[in-house]
């Protein structure tokens, strides 16, 4: 059975996602004859009877990876979240969400595109709220998430998605965001310049391209309404080693 499945049956992880992770980071090790052997990929195959060890490390403090992502975001950027109404467009394991609930977020509303991928223990808190199924660039067509939306808007709003462009998605957060509320955005390049941009790992090597996506951001935010605070490198890259960057914006009328 594959390392990751057999994890999430086990117990050892919550999700086959969550398992992943834990591999990429090197906290998962099989014991043979007492000597231990680091597991290096999610697809090996182990047999139901092997023993595993897990270490703690990196990935333990958020259900995922992206939960140090938007913490090292937040911090550079000095902003509390304490209190705070949130909205998480493209929730997916649940980092953000996670992440936003440790900060003391009075409230986190999550929506995501697929189904079944949220951490349970993200799911279980009485703060946060998940809705599935929704495509966040249609937003304002979801009768259930409008009756869930704060009169006067989210104080904070945040965004990771992949396999669509941010800018397809910017238009519909406009009118959700509070006057002096702030909308973190996650920039994954190799979504938003396409696939001329990759190489055959899918990896963008031309760092000039960077320079160009940051522009044409910036533009499509202020063409919005929106007023460009900051943008900035994450500290940690995407699982494919692209580089990425968030974006923090606010209202013109803040």
């Amino acid at each position: 059975m594959r390392v990751d499945l057999l994890l999430v049956k086990k117990n050892l992880a919550t999700t086959r996602t969550r398992a992943q992770e834990m591999i990429k980071f090197g906290q998962v090790c099989t014991i043979v004859d007492g000597k231990k052997k680091i597991v290096t990929k999610p697809s090996e195959d182990y047999s139901e009877e092997t023993s595993f060890e897990i270490s703690s490390g990196f990935a333990t403090d958020f259900v995922s990876r992206a939960g140090h992502k938007i913490k090292g975001a937040v911090d550079e950027l000095g902003l509390k979240i304490d209190n705070k109404n949130c909205l998480d467009v493209g929730v997916s394991t649940g980092g953000f969400s996670d992440f936003l609930l440790k900060a003391g977020a009075s409230a986190v509303l999550g929506v995501d595109v697929g189904q079944d991928q949220t951490n349970p223990t993200i799911k279980e808190n009485p703060r946060f709220k998940l809705l599935e199924k929704i495509n966040a660039r249609s937003l304002d067509q979801y009768t259930e998430f409008l009756t869930l939306v704060p009169s006067n808007g989210f104080d904070f709003i945040c965004m990771d998605v992949s396999f669509i462009s941010v800018k397809l998605i910017l238009p519909q957060l406009f009118p959700l965001l509070k006057n002096n509320g702030d909308l973190l955005v996650l920039i994954k390049p190799q979504f938003e310049l396409g696939p001329d941009a990759l190489n055959e790992k899918g990896v963008i090597e031309d760092a000039s391209l960077y320079q160009t996506l940051e522009k044409n951001m910036l533009t499509s935010a202020q063409e919005l309404g929106f007023k460009v605070k900051k943008y900035f490198s994450s500290s940690i890259e995407g699982k494919d080693g692209n580089k990425e960057f968030f974006l923090l914006l606010g209202k013109n009328s803040s």
